[in-house]
């Protein structure tokens, strides 16, 4: 529902509005979160190494109560989705694949008997598949694609027998498009995933579509998967900016990292597990924001934690105060194209070169999986950019995407830096004299303007655990985020955004400058 009434109250009364606002939202959000367990997993393979056992044995464990009372063992349906026309009953699935290891995983952690079911729109109204998945104590849905969970089960007797097992006390979990589903709001890719690049380039691109109206199993909160490895932080902050402008609405943006797993209790506490970390990203009273169709997106000052296995956080408390911050909208100015300032520091997202330009930066020739592996390697930049990590290239081939974005949060966690930025093609960043980063627009066969992703610390940011595991992933408590369109920066002393307002005239060129891009530059004192 669109919440048209807040952009017409007066100032105090808007405070007093947006404060009744929260309070009925916390309301909620008890009611909501007191009758169930939640399990958000970002994706991965539960036979790679030994992260899935404690996941699984925490809903087990967590669905025993309710077992008990209903006296018998723990049992588990798992359920996904296929195309009409595939096989549904899992016995006429190819012999040849090997067993079930989502399955196995229930059985070990103590379940008693666990169902498969494959739903679509032929079989989604079966009252008989509905009474079995409302009978059990957890509900698993697989990754896949929440196009077709929604599309197919949205309305019918599935969705209520999902809803149900969560109404008396069960587990609802889910993988990947499994874990996209279970917030509030849900990223349902019904015209394809969009890709990082995409959301910088324009916040309704086709690619981008929300759905509000299916489960509605954690009010104020939208889930991302497979969140460093594809660099998700960059669209996941278009996203929390495209539901504040289309829904009057301010949520609490989870990202999970492939092979990590957030466990929320009935009283909102949320436990990390697993290999990687939960991002957990909103909107603060500081954030500015413009939302616009066909234009990059402007975003600064999203709140950003990170957790890693073992630490957890009060949902509950973070959905209800996103809920009663006021964002302030500024309009974006005209974009210009602009001369690379040669006179102070600058990177290009087009220029290899630049990557080395930040005081520390990924070393060249890493594996693809580096962080995963926890063999990335950081070197000392140039310096020209102080405490900062630069990479460039680093959303347009999937393969150099989690090294990008992981490899930031890593030195940021470490203290090897205080701030990162991921640039690609039609953007870049230059250093103010006043130590201000902005965002420009160069000159070059670039394509659409396109938005500079940043992670930078704020004056009460400090680094925390890191994973206990080889994967390079470390916890940061008081950082933020930036998406920068042309002439919107940060503070480099601070970490806070810097509007448009304060970058002065930018003179119009209509010809491109002949010195070349990389020549010499004068570090700004």
């Amino acid at each position: 529902m669109k919440i048209v009434w807040a952009r017409w109250i007066p100032g105090r009364m808007r405070l007093l509005a947006g404060s009744l606002l929260a309070f009925a939202l916390l309301g909620f959000v008890e009611r909501a979160a007191g009758q169930g367990y939640l399990c958000a997993e970002g994706g991965g393979s539960v036979l790679r190494g030994e992260w899935s056992g404690p996941v699984f044995s925490w809903m087990v464990d967590s669905a025993k109560p309710l077992a008990e009372r209903d006296g018998t063992g723990v049992r588990v349906v798992v359920i996904g989705s296929r195309e009409v026309g595939m096989p549904l009953d899992p016995a006429e699935v190819d012999p040849s694949e090997p067993p079930d290891p989502t399955s196995a995983c229930f059985r070990d952690a103590g379940a008693a008997v666990v169902t498969q079911f494959w739903v679509n729109s032929t079989n989604a109204n079966e009252e008989k598949i509905a009474a079995i998945i409302g009978a059990a104590h957890i509900v698993w849905m697989r990754g896949g694609s929440q196009t077709r969970y929604v599309q197919f089960w949205k309305g019918t007797p599935i969705e209520s027998a999902i809803r149900a097992v969560f109404e008396r006390g069960g587990v609802v979990g889910g993988t990947s498009a499994g874990c996209a589903v279970l917030g509030e709001f849900i990223y349902d890719a019904a015209d394809g995933s969009c890709p990082p690049m995409d959301a910088l380039r324009n916040p309704y691109a086709d690619t981008i579509s929300f759905t509000s109206d299916f489960l509605r199993l954690t009010p104020g909160v939208i889930f991302d998967s497979h969140f460093a490895e594809r660099a998700r932080f960059t669209r996941l902050a278009v996203f929390l900016g495209r539901i504040h402008a289309d829904y009057d609405r301010r949520v609490v943006g989870i990202g999970l990292d492939a092979r990590t797993a957030l466990c929320v209790s009935p009283d909102g506490r949320a436990l990390v597990l697993g290999t990687g970390a939960a991002t957990v990203m909103r909107m603060t009273p500081d954030t500015r924001l413009h939302i616009a169709r066909g234009v990059a997106p402007s975003i600064t000052d999203l709140a950003t934690d990170q957790y890693v296995a073992g630490e957890e956080f009060d949902l509950r408390a973070l959905v209800a105060d996103a809920a009663g911050v006021a964002p302030t909208p500024l309009a974006q100015p005209e974009i210009t194209r602009q001369v690379d300032p040669l006179d102070r520091p600058h990177a290009r997202g087009d220029a290899p070169l630049h990557t080395s330009r930040g005081s520390v930066r990924i070393a060249p020739n890493q594996a693809e999986n580096a962080v995963f592996e926890g063999t990335l390697e950081l070197t000392d930049g140039e310096g020209l950019f102080t405490d900062g990590l630069v990479v460039v290239r680093a959303l347009g081939a999937p393969s150099a995407r989690h090294n990008a974005a992981g490899g930031i949060c890593w030195a940021m966690g470490t203290g090897r830096a205080r701030w990162g930025v991921l640039l690609d093609n039609a953007s870049a960043i230059m250093l103010d004299p006043d130590g201000v980063v902005r965002a420009y627009l160069p000159f070059g066969r670039l394509g659409a303007p396109m938005s500079a992703a940043v992670i930078a610390a704020t004056e009460q940011f400090w680094p925390g655990a890191r994973a206990p595991t080889a994967r390079q992933v470390a916890s940061f408590r008081g950082a933020r985020t930036h998406i920068l369109a042309d002439r919107w920066g940060f503070d480099l002393r601070t970490g806070q955004g810097v509007d448009p307002a304060a970058a002065g005239p930018v003179e119009r060129i209509s010809t491109p400058p002949a010195t070349p891009d990389d020549a010499p530059i004068q570090a700004v004192p």
